[in-house]
């Protein structure tokens, strides 16, 4: 096939459809069988009239099914009939086909879409069901009449008064896209391809299981992405696809289900063939990353959810848990989703949840193509407790062209350094006038969960207000205090980019035994309150003989020890490795854990003094680390 040929019909098709090069600058012709009165300059009152038509197809030979679909077109660019008109062929004469259409008699017809779906029936879905494709219809057929090998074949022609023939051509080759390594239960939220070869967006199929009606479907204009949004999710293992593509070598592919984002990169699958393109991708053997998506939109177009003040809830992917959203100057939009307005001063905005406590590595949004998009900014606010702030390097000009040339996708990174754990953060859109429509919005996360709480007492773990504390260095004894206490930049609990404390590596001569530790400065207490503490820690070749826990004690009015409130230790002022409830009983080498207790502030005390993460009790260890991090007070009761 004339590769040249096959894009100039898909293009020249997707624009009629479309509607964006079908305007004719002339002026409109009167239809010559309206009758007009010599004299009388009023128009008549345009009626429905049933019109005949017949066409011929020069090919009729290879085509596979009886019936065609027909759209018609005015010459003002509009459609005639929002579904498919059925064509049959005439009985009598090989190659002909025949169909009759309401016809608005006050507009001329002049251009006709002919669709041969082979064999199958081919059912144009309403609007909002299309993504911005190069020809915004998807493919509904019968779960028992399709054929995977079958390209579809498509047409159009003017209409005049002569003789009408067509002749066929094939503007979709099927992409076969098997996905392996799914779990139980676990659903497809998105499928795209990207890739060199060109790729035009025509239908998205699933026959081998049932007819399914997708939400977005997007092909950007260089042709060289595929996009398909499935709200709700799809449950089949194959994915069809309809490309212009005849060899579409080693794509890119990305794939998001309920709780993972998979990206496949390009080499690992290759396409061949001519009348079929297959693959096969095993999401276990591919790079995934944990993910949870929200759809704004369901299967059938309406709007997820609805606005309370300023503000909606939402279900995720996985099911089970609903998530709350704040979204001010922001509206639900039938057919498109979440409409982001406002303007630079008073930008809309979408808040991110906290998704069970993990840090959220990673934004995509799934916007709507179908409107006019102008230039959009869109960037990424932190809360400083007071106010939103901008995140330095976030900013995004978004445009129709670059939206497609993602796929209809835009992703966010989220800076690790300037947003703490689970901290508040939002997506924030400026530009008066300029809606962004979102359909869906997926977060990747870290798989660990996060220990922090905003409600925290102690808000920055160990970045801020720790001071050394314990055995001073001595060089005669190969100890020195700012080697063994340390950040360590390149290792944490969740990688927020914050690092951890680091105790160890401990080498000491004649026999020293230190002690070392970080103390926090006191901190304000109230008597008879309840606080939740945490911390989390990691070792490495720790020895049996160590040491490893958090420890504090009291201080009264007059900033004094506290003796009494340690059970069956009236003479101890703090707690030690005998007697703290976070000791780190494992020992050796481990990954995170958290050490978590419950502590009742005693009567008289109104400082928490010389809260410590410790490690004691080693000699000569220079192997031998532990690392803290993610430690937090939250108070749980009065």
């Amino acid at each position: 096939m004339n590769l040249r040929k096959l894009f100039f019909t898909a293009g020249a098709l997707g624009m009629l459809l479309l509607g964006a090069a079908c305007q004719d600058e002339e002026t409109e012709v009167p239809n010559d069988n309206i009758p007009q009165e010599p004299g009388d300059d009023t128009p008549s009152t345009p009626t429905e009239e049933t019109v005949p038509f017949t066409f011929s197809v020069s090919n009729a030979s290879d085509l596979k099914s009886e019936n065609l679909g027909i759209l018609l077109f005015y010459e003002d660019g509009t459609q005639v009939n929002e579904t498919l008109i059925q064509a049959e062929p005439d009985p009598e004469q090989s190659g002909f086909y025949e169909f009759e259409a309401e016809v608005n008699s006050a507009k001329k017809v002049d251009r006709m879409l002919v669709i041969a779906p082979c064999n199958s029936a081919l059912e144009l879905m309403e609007e909002q069901h299309s993504f911005g494709q190069m020809i915004p219809t998807v493919q509904q057929p019968a779960a028992d009449a399709c054929d995977a090998d079958a390209d579809v074949l498509a047409a159009w022609a003017p209409l005049d008064d002569g003789q009408i023939s067509v002749e066929l051509n094939s503007v979709a080759t099927p992409v076969e896209l098997s996905i392996q390594g799914l779990a139980d239960g676990e659903k497809i939220r998105s499928a795209g391809l990207s890739g060199s070869a060109a790729l035009s967006g025509f239908a998205l199929v699933d026959w081998m299981q049932e007819p399914l009606a997708i939400s977005g479907f997007a092909a950007d204009r260089s042709s060289t992405s595929l996009t398909a949004i499935y709200p709700e999710g799809l449950a089949a293992t194959t994915i069809h696809l309809l490309t212009a593509s005849t060899g579409l070598v080693s794509p890119d592919v990305f794939v998001i289900t309920d709780s993972r984002l998979v990206k496949i990169a390009a080499g690992s699958v290759t396409f061949s063939g001519s009348d079929k393109l297959s693959a096969s991708v095993d999401l276990n053997q591919a790079e995934s990353e944990q993910a949870l998506t929200f759809d704004f939109l369901k299967s059938d177009g309406t709007p997820a959810a609805t606005l309370d003040g300023e503000a909606f809830t939402l279900v995720g992917s996985t099911g089970g848990t609903t998530y709350r959203f704040n979204a001010p100057q922001c509206n639900f939009d039938a057919e498109t989703g979440l409409c982001m307005k406002g303007d630079m001063a008073t930008p809309g905005a979408l808040s991110i949840p906290n998704i069970d406590g993990r840090q959220v590595t990673r934004i995509v949004l799934s916007v709507d193509t179908r409107p006019e998009m102008a230039a959009h900014a869109l960037w990424l606010e932190t809360f400083n407790g007071e106010s939103w702030d901008k995140i330095d390097g976030t900013d995004k000009s978004v445009s129709l062209e670059t939206a497609l040339q993602n796929g209809g996708y835009i992703e966010f990174e989220i800076p690790k350094k300037s947003v703490s754990a689970i901290g508040q953060f939002r997506i924030a859109k400026g530009v008066e006038g300029v809606p962004t429509y979102v359909r869906s919005m997926t977060l990747v996360h870290e798989e660990k969960s996060c220990t922090f709480d905003p409600a925290s007492v102690i808000p920055n773990g160990f970045e801020s207000g720790w001071r050394r504390y314990g055995t001073s260095s001595s060089p005669d004894n190969n100890y020195d205090q700012e080697k063994v206490l340390v950040i360590d930049p390149e290792v944490s609990h969740v990688d927020d980019g914050t690092g951890s404390l680091r105790i160890g590596g401990v080498d000491c001569l004649n026999n020293w035994k230190p002690w070392q530790s970080w103390a926090y400065q006191d901190i304000e207490v109230e008597a008879g309150a309840t606080y939740r503490i945490s911390v989390c820690i990691k070792t490495e070749n720790m020895p049996a003989t160590a040491n490893v826990y958090l420890g504090l004690g009291y201080k009264d009015a007059n900033n004094q020890w506290m003796k009494g409130w340690i059970e069956g230790n009236d003479n101890l002022t703090a707690y030690n490795h005998v007697t703290s409830p976070w000791v780190d009983k494992e020992k050796g080498t481990h990954d995170w854990i958290t050490l978590t207790a419950e502590e009742t502030v005693p009567e008289g005390a109104v400082k928490m003094g010389n809260l410590q993460v410790r490690l004691d009790n080693v000699i000569t260890a220079p192997d031998a680390y532990v690392w803290f991090d993610d430690i937090q007070m939250v108070k749980i009761s009065e």
